[in-house]
């Protein structure tokens, strides 16, 4: 059987392929990184979001070099090259990098194991939101909750929905992002994703304004 083909899980415009080539070259970093260390691939890839999440989580500088990057410290080159690559993908726009990140490494649990394409992903997010109505000023957030969130894709097609249609929701702090899934791997694509996707947009709109960070990734 050939190897699966990715190349239509963005789509087919100009921005869409160049996430894709985006995605193929950190692939390469990863695989390169990973010469320096002693662990296979499925292994170094846990380890890469370890470090990613940790960097995004500003965590103790301690527990930083003293646990989360043991085994990978002669590959954290490439490590942080693929997080600012990353964070540039996040700062564009909400496609999600990472879950086909995860496919083109080989990671796939099964065969059965796919990661929803973002014309999907929208699809289904426009219609979960027809008649959606922003809250006020003084209501409580509103909540975004998925209980199979695999890598967070539905999520981040929320949060692309609310930044065009109802930005000053987020802008109010007024959005909750909840989600857990049964794979450790893909609980930590998300809380990455989501929290790449929050920076992101901080840097894309340049404003020290108030923007939602709520989280909560099981």
């Amino acid at each position: 059987m050939p190897p699966p083909d990715y190349h239509d899980f963005f789509g087919a415009s100009p921005a869409k392929k160049s996430a894709f080539k985006v995605a193929e070259h950190i692939a390469d970093l990863l695989e390169e990184g990973r010469t320096h260390t002693n662990l296979s691939r499925s292994a170094f890839f846990t380890q890469a979001l370890r470090v990613w999440d940790a960097m995004l989580r500003e965590t103790d500088l301690d527990e930083y070099l003293n646990t989360i990057c043991v085994g990978v410290e002669k590959a954290m080159d490439q490590l942080i090259q693929a997080f600012e690559l990353l964070l540039a993908e996040a700062t564009a726009h909400y496609l999600d990098v990472l879950a086909l990140l995860y496919m083109l490494y080989g990671l796939r649990a099964n065969a059965g194991e796919e990661y929803t394409p973002w014309d999907i992903v929208q699809l289904l997010v426009r219609i979960t939101m027809f008649g959606f109505i922003p809250p006020e000023p003084d209501d409580p957030p509103r909540t975004f909750y998925d209980p199979c969130c695999g890598s967070g894709s539905m999520l981040l097609g929320c949060m692309e929905y609310l930044d065009t249609s109802s930005p000053e929701v987020p802008d109010r702090d007024q959005a909750r992002f909840y989600g857990q899934d049964a794979s450790y791997e893909a609980y930590l694509m998300a809380r990455i994703n989501i929290r790449l996707h929050i920076l992101g947009r901080l840097l894309r709109r340049q404003t020290a304004g108030p923007v939602s960070t709520s989280t909560e990734i099981r």
